[in-house]
């Protein structure tokens, strides 16, 4: 039986990436991501990236350390990590969330949190509004 995993991080965006680059980014994470099967979703926005990796335990893992040590960011910092029953971003290789919109106040508020537990409702409840945000970007 496979064990999912899923991960959530936010880092630090290298100065001057523009939307092009995040693009490159999204395309890359697709192509990468999807003969894995890791699903997930990406934010970017205000200098800072935010990711949900969820997908085999191995692939995960190996997938967020090639994600650490790319230049494009700096200081990664794991937010909540844990095994999950079922995927939240299952119909999505990598989505972007690119809503100006986004709740990023949201992952400032959990990096300030990260000295100390952070319940994964909390963090769960933030990648289900990045979901909503998905779903939108599609219907819309």
């Amino acid at each position: 039986m496979t064990i999912l995993l899923r991960l959530l991080y936010a880092s630090e965006a290298q100065q001057g990436l523009t939307d092009d680059d995040i693009a490159a980014i999204l395309e890359s994470a697709r192509r990468h991501n999807e003969p894995l099967g890791i699903t997930g979703a990406l934010s970017a926005r205000g200098g800072h990236f935010a990711q949900v990796l969820e997908g085999p335990e191995l692939a995960v893992l190996r997938t967020y350390v090639r994600i650490a040590d790319d230049t494009r960011h700096h200081d990664p910092q794991l937010i909540t990590i844990g095994t999950v029953n079922d995927r939240i971003y299952g119909d999505w290789f990598m989505g972007g969330v690119t809503d100006d919109s986004n709740p990023l106040v949201q992952i400032d508020e959990l990096r300030t949190l990260r000295d100390h537990t952070v319940r994964r409702d909390q963090a769960t409840l933030l990648m289900g509004r990045w979901l909503a945000l998905l779903q939108a970007q599609t219907n819309g």
